[in-house]
């Protein structure tokens, strides 16, 4: 019986040599996610029922300096879209100059509200150290007012996002810290490694986990990781813990005190936060569960109209959520083309460009069974080795 197990453990070795040795097929090539980016694209600019013209010169519809603005000039950006950017950027200017000619500052509660502004800046071509002007007359430091010399009472005041999206907003055009400032790099990421929950998590406030947050402390720390022991350690223990909040449709559902659905943005969230560790999404079993992969359960939430659907019930995309879905699907699009983490936003920008090879919208996801398909003719393989083991044992007894 030793004999058979030693022989039948080489065979299973075999296979998994076979597997580890045959190409990776991902359920999206970059073609494919390009294809998703613009559909996406398309979509949002649906919403504003107005045809295919250019979304960010809508003030009306996408006010400058509000959220959903912001992240999606960000977002468009980073896909290389074509938009009316001056415009944008126009009015951004004039939302600043307008905060700070009547209050001295954007926000002193919610920081993030400088940390979005920031990017949103940068993103756009524009140095956010020296942007629009005060009451005075003088250029506004973005950067000192919103992360090391924080206007407010404090950075978190707002929660833990706050001193996470000022690491964020910091590393995003790596900027330097001066000497006497009242907050450091360090002293930031100290801030967030003492919210972590026991379980390895973090959330908006103490005691109550949340994926989202979680994912978003993760794409905080990245840069961090092979810096700091402290910083791969609370990484390491926060996947587990992501891993492990996993349904069985491989989607993050009751997972913080706030909601008890299931939503793409959960998973938007985490997919940047693998990107921005260097770990393909489709790569990594601990983010696999059903037959499926996280990337492959986003695709369960997109819609006929191209877009992405917050929850299952919804039968079309939701702006929001299709907005978080494009972030995602270009952050593995650059994990798998060379390109930079998503939040580095300091450098040229190389548009995504759909080839002429690229296939037509389906809705659907080609190729998401081919990973199945390769662990099947794996197991196959075993058994076939497994069974001529033992009727070879059989005619020998």
């Amino acid at each position: 019986m030793k004999k058979f197990l030693r022989k039948f453990a080489a065979a299973l070795l075999c296979a998994v040599m076979i597997i580890n040795v045959l190409p990776r097929v991902y359920a999206m090539e970059p073609d494919e996610l390009a294809e998703r980016i613009f559909s996406a694209r398309d979509c949002m600019v649906a919403f504003a029922e107005r045809g295919d013209t250019y979304l960010l010169s809508q003030s009306d519809l996408l006010p400058a300096g509000s959220t959903l603005s912001d992240w999606t000039a960000i977002a468009f950006h980073l896909a290389g879209i074509e938009d009316d950017y001056d415009t944008y950027l126009k009015g951004l200017k004039e939302y600043v100059r307008a905060c700070y000619e009547k209050q001295g500052y954007l926000d002193r509660v919610r920081a993030t509200e400088y940390h979005r502004i920031i990017m949103t800046v940068l993103a756009l071509g524009e140095d956010p150290t020296c942007f629009s002007s005060d009451a005075e007359g003088d250029p506004v430091d973005l950067v000192a007012d919103g992360t090391y010399n924080y206007v407010g009472d404090s950075l978190g005041r707002q929660g833990l996002n706050g001193w996470i999206f000022a690491l964020i907003a910091l590393d995003s055009g790596g900027f330097e810290v001066p000497e006497g400032a009242r907050y450091t790099r360090d002293m930031i990421i100290d801030e967030i490694l003492s919210s972590r929950e026991e379980s390895g998590a973090f959330g908006l406030v103490s005691g109550s986990p949340n994926a989202d947050i979680t994912a978003m402390a993760l794409q905080a720390l990245s840069p961090y990781y092979g810096v700091r022991e402290d910083v791969r350690e609370a990484v390491d223990g926060a996947l587990e813990w992501l891993s492990g909040q996993l349904s069985e449709n491989c989607t993050f559902a009751k997972s913080d005190a706030y909601t008890d659905s299931e939503s793409s943005e959960s998973l938007s969230q985490v997919i940047i936060t693998l990107c921005c560790l260097g770990i393909d999404p489709e790569n990594d079993l601990r983010f696999s569960k059903g037959g499926t992969n996280i990337l492959e359960a986003l695709e369960g939430f997109r819609r006929d109209d191209g877009g992405y659907a917050h929850t299952k019930d919804q039968t079309s995309g939701d702006y929001m959520a299709t907005q978080q879905a494009m972030l995602a699907l270009i952050a593995v699009y650059r994990l798998r083309t060379g390109g930079d983490p998503i939040y580095d936003l300091s450098g040229e920008v190389t548009p995504i460009a759909l080839s002429k090879n690229s296939p037509a919208p389906t809705g659907k996801t080609p190729g998401g069974n081919n990973s199945r398909y390769i662990m099947l003719g794996a197991a196959a393989l075993c058994l076939a080795a497994a069974a001529a083991l033992m009727k070879r044992r059989k005619n020998n007894a």
